[in-house]
């Protein structure tokens, strides 16, 4: 095989890959849009970001913790106007809760070279989906020396941020637990 024909092979591949990848995306932004303009209309007070904690809370709280999913948050700070969504981040600051996700990626924290950032994607079929972020000292989790993408843990601690864009939410964990380890 020559090369002009190795390359005209990759780029037929790639060509049928995309070929039917995208238009999976665009029936999913569709119904994304068709859900949004179909959606009942909440009176103004009720699509401002969350005013009302107690309204957000588990029926049986667990250890002071709300209810919030990441993927609220997230759309709550994307929903919002441009030039609020960082204040509307700022409002989630200091709340605490208690999520479960799957291991995307973790590497040496570029702030602090102790500590190892860490990223959980909600969804573990996604590719891009909701997620969020902590920094930890590695020696309380040594478990992560180990783990491999999509091993399950469990992360109870307090909101330290959400991205303005609204892309993420960072954490400040105060315990990390491993659910279901991929190791192998």
């Amino acid at each position: 095989m020559t090369l002009t024909e190795a390359v005209g092979l990759a780029l037929a591949i790639l060509g049928l890959a995309f070929a039917f990848e995208a238009p999976r995306h665009w029936f999913l932004r569709m119904m994304r849009l068709h859900r949004k303009r179909h959606a009942p209309e909440a009176p103004a007070t009720l699509r401002a970001p969350i005013q009302n904690l107690a309204d957000h809370t588990v029926g049986a709280r667990r250890q002071g913790t709300v209810a919030l999913s990441v993927k609220e948050i997230v759309e709550a700070v994307r929903d919002s106007p441009l030039l609020q969504r960082e204040e509307v981040s700022r409002n989630y600051v200091g709340i605490s809760v208690n999520w479960t996700g799957y291991l995307r990626s973790a590497e040496a924290d570029f702030r602090d070279k102790s500590r190892v950032r860490v990223n959980l994607m909600v969804d573990k079929e996604e590719i891009i989906d909701y997620s969020f972020w902590f920094s930890i000292e590695l020696a309380r989790v040594p478990e992560l020396k180990v783990l491999r993408r999509n091993s399950k843990l469990r992360v109870a601690g307090t909101i330290a941020g959400v991205a303005p864009a609204g892309l993420s939410v960072d954490l400040e964990p105060v315990e990390v637990e491993v659910l279901e380890p991929v190791i192998s």
